[in-house]
């Protein structure tokens, strides 16, 4: 038991502290026709949440608004990428989400926007 304790507060302080590097922040989209229909694309699922890397889906649906994630570009902190962007997506109430294509890299930091949807049909 005393060898596991210095593991599991070693554990912690690397995941708290991981924490500390990664924002993944939601903002809403207002627009008078929110409708869209996409011609199709790459999709990919994450913890139920639809990742459309190229493309869109092929079916009716409205844009809620959009995340903006922002993260020290190490493999520990752009592992969770996709889980937070999901997480943060059915929070909103999102079905799925759109890459927009572009992800910067400033140094040590790495940003991605993903715009927020929901199915209609």
């Amino acid at each position: 038991m005393k060898k596991l304790f210095p593991t599991v507060i070693f554990a912690t302080a690397l995941l708290s502290g991981c924490a500390l590097y990664a924002s993944t922040n939601f903002q809403p989209y207002e627009t008078k026709n929110g409708t869209f229909v996409g011609q199709g694309g790459a999709k990919e699922t994450i913890d139920g949440v639809d990742f459309w890397t190229s493309g869109e889906p092929p079916r009716k649906f409205q844009m809620l608004g959009v995340i903006d994630d922002d993260r020290v570009n190490n493999p520990i902190t752009m592992n969770s990428l996709k889980g937070a962007v999901a997480l943060k997506a059915k929070q909103a109430g999102g079905d799925a989400v759109i890459w927009s294509g572009e992800s910067n890299r400033h140094g040590d930091r790495a940003s991605s926007k993903f715009a927020v949807i929901k199915y209609l049909d």
